[in-house]
């Protein structure tokens, strides 16, 4: 499976504004702890970042997982979720053990206001057996 086309769009207005658009180096294994790095080239550790996983941009369901965040000085920010929640994330509907799934990144600079830094997507992926 590819990107889900549904997803495209939003993931070529990313690229386009600069802001991402790539797919996260690490897919989602239901049932284990996620993590991924953002690298940027710039210190955002006296920013507030805020980040979500789900499965369509502004949908307004509730299905989106707020991600936990880690702010290093121009290390990258590190995105992580349990793995409690990737438990509960959808199951692949289609058979080819993929699901697609976006993530997006909001800054809030110290003194100034939010906005959309970055956005891009992954997969989540099951496993064929009881491991």
């Amino acid at each position: 499976m590819m990107l889900d086309p549904r997803h495209a769009a939003w993931i070529a207005a990313m690229k386009a504004a600069g802001r991402g658009g790539l797919k996260a180096a690490d897919n989602i294994v239901r049932g284990e702890t996620w993590s991924t790095v953002i690298r940027v080239a710039a210190d955002w550790s006296g920013d507030t970042i805020t980040a979500s996983l789900g499965y369509e941009p502004d949908d307004g369901v509730s299905e989106a997982n707020d991600l936990s965040v880690n702010v290093g000085s121009y290390s990258g920010i590190t995105l992580q979720l349990s793995s409690g929640s990737t438990a509960t994330l959808e199951d692949d509907a289609d058979g080819d053990g993929l699901v697609s799934v976006l993530f997006d990144l909001h800054r809030t600079p110290s003194g100034g206001s939010k906005y959309l830094a970055f956005g891009g997507w992954t997969y989540i992926t099951g496993s064929v057996g009881n491991v």
